[in-house]
């Protein structure tokens, strides 16, 4: 009775340490793919903070530029929604590198 006892244990420790290894295998493959995720996340991040926003930001001097200097009316309205239009993009491209940075 007490051989059966022991082999039933015996075989139900050799099943709990193959789950263990299986789902071990799963957590390391799920590992893998949420470091490559972030990878990707930390190279976009710093794309829009850099490729995108630093063109941006040179735009938005040079618009600053020329509103201060006297335009026709019409001139004058083209900038301003010029200037609105670069802000959006701004708050945009720093949301979503906020975003990424959490």
């Amino acid at each position: 009775m007490l051989a059966l006892q022991n082999n039933i244990n015996k075989q139900q420790k050799e099943q709990l340490q193959e789950e263990v290894t299986i789902k071990t295998h799963k957590i390391s493959a799920l590992y893998e793919q949420l470091l490559s995720q972030y990878k990707t996340f930390e190279r976009i991040a710093y794309e829009q903070s850099h490729l995108v926003r630093g063109p941006l930001a040179t735009i938005m001097g040079l618009v600053s530029l020329l509103k201060e200097e006297s335009h026709s009316g019409d001139v004058e309205i083209l900038l301003r929604y010029l200037d609105t239009k670069v802000l959006e993009m701004d708050k945009v491209i720093l949301a979503i590198v906020a975003a990424i940075e959490k």
